[in-house]
């Protein structure tokens, strides 16, 4: 794992690191509505622990940044920095690197000894926002698209096709195609069809927007709400389910993102919200749908997700626990951050040589 907010490999596929421990922590205890977090009395202190450690993290990364660009600053002046120096490409090099070009409009940045104090508290707030909202919510996705393909056998097959006709059969020279050639990634179209479709059935967030004076909405029945003084929660899951809005809603129908103008089937302008729209979307939409692609192409041809394991029923008979479902369907959104899938996805992984 290599966290693109702060350019530390943290190495999290074989081993465990603070960082994404602390994160998964604290979204386990979170909740809207559940009062066995909500009034837990070790909440505040297991919430505050772990955001520490996250907050000494950041502090930490920011800091060993900062000291190397003021080291590039001794030998390329800012009047003199290399024509084709890479550009920053995470979250606290470019927050840095706005701080750096600012100082240095005031005074000389290498006479600085350390960063401001309110910079850094600002800058931990959003790489925290980015953290948190870039892990859940991804993960979330990767789970109900592996769970709608091994549910559309026919989606699988097309998408086998199109990795077969771009990167070739053999998968292990998917990544080292990629990397010579990244332009590939846009020619996968029904790859990003099924991710988009997936986002549709089950996006992992919704937006909240603060009322103002003199902004008012107004219901299908003519009634005109004034939002002075209220939090407006958009749902986009019922945005994404509305069969006013959308032909067949409840289906999983990749083929909606290929249609043209004109089509029965060609997506609503306004109506797919996955990562909100206008100013304030998503930042980090782009990058989400590269890393979306990128584990279809590489990782979902080898792997076969089948029913839970025998200890599995073997625990559920004991505790006496009822399978519950949701328009006949088992795995589920509940209600917690990154709208996880009901009961962790309980089933068996096997990848296929």
């Amino acid at each position: 794992m290599y966290d693109l907010h702060s350019d530390a490999d943290i190495d999290y596929q074989h081993s465990e690191h603070f960082l994404p421990s602390s994160i998964n922590t604290i979204t386990r205890w979170h909740s809207f509505w559940d009062p066995r977090i909500l009034l837990n009395p070790l909440r505040p202190f297991v919430q505050r622990y772990h955001g520490n450690v996250i907050n000494r993290y950041i502090r930490k990364e920011l800091e060993r940044r900062f000291t190397e660009l003021k080291a590039e600053r001794v030998s390329y002046p800012l009047s003199s920095l290399p024509a084709k120096k890479a550009k920053a490409n995470s979250a606290i090099a470019l927050a840095l690197e706005a701080y750096i070009a600012d100082s240095e409009e005031k005074n000389n940045i290498l006479s600085v000894p350390r960063l401001d104090d309110g910079f850094v508290t600002t800058v931990t707030h959003h790489i925290r926002l980015f953290l948190l909202a870039g892990n859940d919510t991804t993960a979330s996705t990767l789970t109900f698209m592996f769970h709608l393909l091994s549910k559309h056998p026919q989606s699988r097959s097309q998408l086998q096709a199109e990795h077969d006709a771009i990167f070739g059969p053999d998968i292990s020279q998917a990544a080292l195609k990629l990397k010579q050639h990244p332009a590939l990634l846009n020619q996968c179209r029904y790859t990003l069809a099924v991710i988009k479709e997936t986002l549709r059935l089950y996006p992992p967030s919704m937006t909240m927007r603060q009322g103002i004076p003199g902004f008012s909405l107004t219901t299908l029945d003519g009634v005109t709400l004034p939002t002075e003084g209220l939090l407006i929660l958009t749902s986009t899951e019922a945005t994404h389910q509305n069969p006013r809005v959308w032909v067949r809603p409840g289906e999983f129908l990749p083929e909606r993102w290929l249609a043209k103008p004109g089509d029965e089937l060609y997506p609503p302008q306004g109506a797919y919200r996955p990562f909100d729209v206008g100013p304030r979307s998503c930042l980090g939409q782009t990058l989400s749908l590269i890393e979306l692609r990128i584990v279809l192409i590489e990782e979902w041809d080898r792997i076969q997700a089948g029913r839970e394991g025998l200890w599995t029923k073997m625990a559920r008979w004991v505790r006496g626990d009822e399978i519950n479902t949701v328009n006949g369907d088992r795995a589920y959104q509940m209600d917690k951050a990154g709208a996880h899938p009901s009961e962790g996805y309980p089933c068996r992984v096997s990848f296929v040589e």
